[in-house]
């Protein structure tokens, strides 16, 4: 049952989990959009996520895991639920992209993505050396991982010229 139908974005019930899940409805907005215009940095973090996984995923509520069942220990974890998301995107372009964005939320997360996807490669690799002199510190940190598990030693730049 529609539970707020204002702005772009519908907000959705679930009667069998009791979650509010958020859905795109009546809107041109699409996952590469979001990736790329979004004004929350987090959100443009996410869709890129998303896009280069191929699959979105958000929380529906929480559950039991038994720790230590003889003593009675459990811990509640987070329940997902995932969807594909198959769009025809150059993802590396996406990826690109969110290396240049003026967030740093989003630039970890394009690291992060090149970890997961496609580590080793040269795409990763210049964009890693792109990065590492970057402000934050966490985005530095996942470029010089990068960059150590690289097969070819890294020329500074200055010696590429001399």
């Amino acid at each position: 049952t529609p539970i707020a139908g204002k702005g772009k974005l519908q907000r959705w019930r679930q009667p069998d989990e009791g979650a509010t899940v958020a859905v795109e409805s009546h809107t041109s907005i699409s996952t590469p959009q979001l990736a790329a215009t979004a004004r929350q940095p987090w959100v443009r973090a996410v869709a890129v996520k998303a896009i280069a996984d191929a699959r979105a995923g958000w929380q529906v509520g929480w559950e039991w895991k038994w720790i230590d069942k003889s003593m009675g220990r459990r811990a509640r974890e987070p329940k997902f639920n995932f969807r594909n998301v198959d769009l025809p995107l150059d993802k590396l372009a996406v990826v690109r992209a969110a290396a240049s964005d003026t967030s740093p939320i989003v630039r970890r997360a394009a690291l992060t993505v090149l970890i997961q996807h496609w580590h080793g490669s040269c795409e990763a690799e210049e964009l890693a050396s792109t990065l590492s002199t970057d402000r934050s510190p966490s985005v530095r940190e996942r470029a010089a991982f990068i960059l150590s598990r690289s097969t070819k030693p890294a020329i500074p730049r200055d010696a590429e010229s001399v």
